[in-house]
């Protein structure tokens, strides 16, 4: 499966701390590295692995799962991120 290019969308997610995940969370929860249990909202930024859920890119990881695009199909927990912080990026 091709990589997505989504760095023009994701760099701004770099300072926010409150997107990343814990080591504990990404084995247990997220189901890092179990082929179709993995959580679809996983990125890997230079500062380490980042949930996306609540972020804009939520609605795109849904439409590659549904194009069968994906092979991360996992949607394991609420997701991780502050509300109020996501709500001022769409501002």
């Amino acid at each position: 499966m091709k990589a997505i290019n989504l760095k023009d969308k994701i760099n701004n997610y770099n300072e926010r701390p409150d997107l990343s995940i814990p080591k504990a969370h990404l084995n247990s929860i997220c189901q890092f590295k179990q082929k179709d249990q993995t959580c679809r909202y996983i990125c890997l930024l230079s500062t380490g692995y980042i949930c996306c859920k609540k972020t804009e890119l939520k609605n795109y990881f849904d439409m590659l799962v549904k194009e069968g695009k994906m092979i991360a199909l996992g949607d394991n927990c609420e997701g991780l991120g502050n509300e109020a912080q996501n709500f001022k990026e769409k501002s």
